[in-house]
Order: structure tokens, then sequence, then C-alpha cells
């Protein structure tokens, strides 16, 4: 109910792109709609789709979204405009909310905390409220002051990753299956559904792939246990006759400029909240600013990090799951401090790849943050509190520590 309030709210999804009454059109243009739009017309008549403003040039990015909205304009008849801001979105975005929550459930044995993660997934986000609400800027806060877009931006904004998101979420649950029960079914599972996610979102695919490659060699070298080999070595089979013909499509290379540029992002942030010139030099960047950026951008989930910590650092032969989700946080939050990925010539502070690794990381960081709450819930009902109590104030802080910011994104684009 929550997800869909947002939708009605914000000018990009149910009132977009609708007809008037003197004739005109109501829009709102959000170029991620128009892009998508256009790919969703393509498939309706020929696979692989061409891409948009270039015919002739068959579109090498991934479209399975896309391909949901194309095959409900076949057999229906419905709009494509109607599809892709109204009723497609909300199919995704229940999709990708039970997803989380079967797996949180899962993971954390309790319907309740597996909701409260499904909440802070989709609607928590970082301090940014802070240095918004002492420097009353009318900005987006999140996007200002830590240059990249808040988490709740993509899930939000006509973006494959909502649907990434939860397909993520569902290969986690196949995972955790396979290794508790090793059913040769749940191992198919596991890898169809990462190779899935290289047509749905390539750069969730990329993350948990490479956190899975980790857990391979770890638990091969130290544990002699091959369990994570099959399901690498499945997925391999399987992703290769989808992987293949978009690597032989790029094969002139497209231009886009890596840099290691360590910090470029902690300095920018320093810079934004007006503290720059006071942390100059290498020991106040790195016992100073950098703690700053990553408590701030984090937000709640910060209280997650010594359990992420834990989980990659000291891990057990029954651990292996929790040490891909530990290294899969890590990784985004490493690719975003140490790498700059953009197109050639781009001036904008937003860095839209790097920025996306930090952001998919941040989903995940919420199980770690929620297990402590759980404990927390635990240890003090197990000592005479009241359990009505202890979840109220657990579900207020949650809620006010974790909300304003995305809140405030909310309004900040609806008005």
């Amino acid at each position: 109910a929550l997800g869909v309030i947002v939708l009605a709210v914000l000018p990009y999804y149910y009132t977009n792109l609708t007809w008037q009454a003197d004739g005109t059109m109501r829009v709102f243009p959000v170029p991620d709609v128009l892009f998508h739009i256009a790919v969703a017309n393509e498939l309706t008549h020929t696979i692989p789709p061409q891409a948009p403003h270039f015919a002739g040039h068959a579109l090498s990015y991934h479209y399975a979204m896309d391909l949901w909205t194309a095959m409900f304009a076949n057999t229906t008849g419905l709009d494509i405009r109607d599809l892709t801001v109204r009723f497609v979105p909300t199919l995704f975005l229940a999709l990708s909310m039970l997803s989380v929550f079967c797996f949180s459930r899962s993971w954390l044995g309790s319907g309740y905390f597996g909701a409260l993660i499904v909440f802070l997934v989709f609607f928590g986000e970082d301090f940014s409220f802070i240095p918004g609400l002492l420097l009353g800027q009318n900005v987006d806060w999140s996007l200002r002051y830590f240059s990249i877009p808040p988490a709740v931006l993509p899930l939000f904004y006509t973006n494959p990753i909502l649907p990434g998101l939860g397909l993520l979420f569902v290969g986690f649950f196949c995972l955790q299956r396979y290794l508790q029960e090793r059913g040769g079914a749940w191992l198919f599972l596991s890898a169809l559904v990462l190779v899935a996610l290289t047509e749905v979102k390539i750069f969730i695919a990329a993350q948990i792939m490479c956190s899975l490659g980790v857990a391979v060699v770890l638990y091969l070298v130290a544990y002699r246990n091959s369990e994570l080999f099959k399901v690498a070595a499945c997925t391999v089979v399987l992703a290769v006759p989808l992987v293949w013909p978009v690597l032989l499509k790029n094969k002139s290379e497209p231009n886009v400029v890596v840099k290691c540029e360590p910090g470029l992002y902690v300095s920018q942030a320093m810079e934004a909240i007006g503290i720059k010139d006071r942390l100059s030099g290498w020991l106040p960047f790195t016992t100073v600013a950098l703690p700053i950026y990553l408590v701030g951008t984090l937000g709640l989930r910060v209280i997650g990090v010594p359990g992420i910590l834990t989980a990659i650092f000291r891990p057990t032969s029954k651990s292996a799951l929790r040490f891909i989700l530990g290294v899969f946080v890590v990784l985004g939050l490493l690719i975003a401090l140490m790498f700059s990925i953009t197109p050639a010539g781009w001036t904008f502070r937003y860095n839209p790849v790097s920025g996306t690794f930090l952001v998919q990381s941040k989903y995940v960081a919420w199980l770690f943050a929620v297990e402590i709450f759980q404990a927390l819930y635990r240890w003090t009902v197990a000592r005479g509190i009241s359990a009505a109590l202890v979840a109220t104030g657990i579900v207020t802080m949650a809620a006010g520590l974790g909300v304003p910011s995305a809140a405030q994104h909310f309004i900040y684009w609806r008005n």
C-alpha cells in the first residue's frame, strides 16, 4: 500500500502521460520513461530491439524489463504508455517487495522483522537529512550531500533495478535452500536466477557474481566445500548463450572511461557540507572525512557494519551465504569509493555506474542492520520488558532515522 501511494504521488508514474480535458497530454519528461517506452515499442514487433534514435542498430542493453511490457501490450491490447508508467511498475513493485520479504523472513526466522526489512529497503535512506535540515537547502538532500542518488530513487524511477532487486533476493532464497538441502532443483534455480539478472540489471549480476566467485575460492581452499563451485559452474554454462552475443555486439568497445579516483565522492561530500577546507591532508581525510561519509551515506545501516565485517573475516563452514552477502555489500562500497566509471566527457557530479554499485550494496546492508534490531528485541524481552513496547521502540527508531531523507526525496520530486 505504501509503495502504491508513492507511485500515485510521484509525477512520473500514474498521472504521467495522461490526456487532459483540452486535448493536451500531461507529461513529466523523465528520460528513463521515454527510453523504456521506445524499447518496449520495438519489442512488440522485433527481438532484439533496435536502439532508439539509431534505426538499423541492435540495442546492446539489457531489455528484460521492457519485454514484460511488450508481452502485455501484445496479449492484452493495453497501451505501451499505460503499461510503462502505471501497470508494470505496480507489478514489479509488488513482486520485488514480496521477494525481499520471502528471503528476509527465511533469513531471520521472523515474519515481522522480514516486513521491517521490506519497509527499510524501499523507504529507508541515509543521514543526509542532518545537513539538509542544518543548511536548509531546497535540493534532493542525498544527491546533493553524497553525490549519489538516494537508494529509493531507482526503485521509483522506471529503472530495471526494481525487478533486478526482486530477482536478486529470489536468488538469495534459492541459494539458501540449496546450501541447506543440496537439492539439484535448487542448484538449477540458483544458477538460472543469477543468469537472468544479466538480462534485467547487468550491474547487480556483476556484483553478485563477483561475490560468488570470491566465496567459491575461499570455500574450496579453506573448507574443501564444492557446493558454491557447482553453483558457479552451472551459472557459467547457462550464461554463455546470453553473454557471448552481447560481447560480440560490443566488440568495438564503448567509449567508457574508468579511473582510479579514491575518495572522489568523499571530497565532493565534504565540499557540499562546507567543511572540505578544514579536512585537507591525508590524516584528516582518512580519520574524519571518510568515517563521516560512510556513516552519512549508509545511514541507519551502519549498525550492521560489525556483522558485515564478522561475516567476511570470520567465516565458518556453514556461513557461506552470509559471507557472500557481506562481500556483496563491501564490494559495492569499494567500487564507489575507489573508481570513477563514466561515459567519456561526463561532467556531472553523479557517477552513473560506480554509484549504482553502492546503491545496490545499501539494499543488502539492511539485512545485517535488522539483525541487530532483532537481537536487541530478544535481549530486552528476555529481561522482562514488554514485547509491544520494545517493538514500538524499534519501529519508531527505524522510521525516525531511516525515513526522513527518503520522504524529503519524494516530496522534492513531487513538487
